[in-house]
């Protein structure tokens, strides 16, 4: 078995990129139902401010992400272009303020 160091802090993994400590929760049934929520209602992208793009679907995006400990309840979801999302990542600098 190969194993592989923590992402955060370098203790041996054997299964994934974290430890237990560093590990990511999975997300619920809620977070599916929430999102859904959050697409269904968008009309405004919550990263860059446009409205809808032919080529570009809605997906919920957090606002502060999960790896931040950000929960995957409403108040913390918004909508945003699936582009706008995948170019932002995991930047804390939107959400600290």
């Amino acid at each position: 078995m190969v194993m592989r160091a923590c992402i955060r802090c370098g203790r041996p993994v054997a299964k994934g990129n974290r430890c237990a400590l560093h590990r990511i929760p999975t997300r619920g049934r809620h977070y599916t139902q929430n999102a859904r929520t959050i697409v269904v209602n968008a009309s405004i992208c919550g990263i860059c401010g446009e409205g809808p793009r032919i080529d570009d679907p809605w997906v919920a995006d957090h606002i502060k992400p999960r790896v931040h400990g950000g929960s995957d309840e409403l108040d913390n979801l918004r909508p945003a272009h699936r582009s706008c999302n995948g170019r932002r990542g995991q930047a804390l600098r939107e959400w600290i303020r």
